[in-house]
């Protein structure tokens, strides 16, 4: 996981991985790796290129940057039950796929919600057994938060522990 600056003495890195079991309804806290700050920098200075598409939508060559977001990664599974699809009711199903769907919409409105700079992102999914015809029983996605703020970042986390919780 890369590192992503932010003020002095602010959060760079924060990184979670939790495990949600939806057969006995259990969440568990798989991993905690503590925030690493950074010390002792006065100035940082990178050339680099445009990532998003600001300065290309406003028609501008160049931008001075002025903050860097700081980013809480999460890392989740969900288990759920995997079942052939075609004789499986959907009352009795336990669709690891489906809560996670229902997971990375409310992410979205995380990112959408906490404040102008803040974003979330689900940039993964691996979804096992990966088959056409049977329910998929585990699921594992990724949740990335931004913010220059760091009471921000952790709102969205403390906002994104409560949707797993649901």
């Amino acid at each position: 996981m890369g590192i992503n600056f932010k003020a002095q003495g602010n959060p760079v890195s924060f990184v979670f991985l939790f495990s949600i079991d939806l057969i006995i309804g259990k969440r568990f806290n798989l991993l905690k790796i503590e925030k690493t700050y950074i010390t002792n920098v006065k100035e940082y200075i990178e050339l680099h290129i445009e990532q998003g598409r600001v300065l290309e939508d406003s028609k501008k060559e160049v931008g001075i940057v002025n903050t860097i977001a700081g980013g809480i990664k999460v890392l989740v599974e969900i288990k759920g039950m995997s079942e052939h699809a075609g004789s499986t009711p959907m009352t009795l199903r336990l669709d690891s796929l489906a809560a996670v769907a229902e997971m990375i919409l409310e992410v979205e409105k995380i990112g959408r919600s906490e404040t102008d700079t803040s974003v979330a992102t689900v940039g993964f999914i691996d979804s096992f057994p990966n088959s056409m015809n049977v329910v998929p029983g585990l699921t594992k996605f990724s949740v990335d938060l931004r913010d220059n703020y760091t009471s921000s970042m952790d709102s969205m986390l403390e906002k994104k522990h409560l949707i797993l919780l649901k």
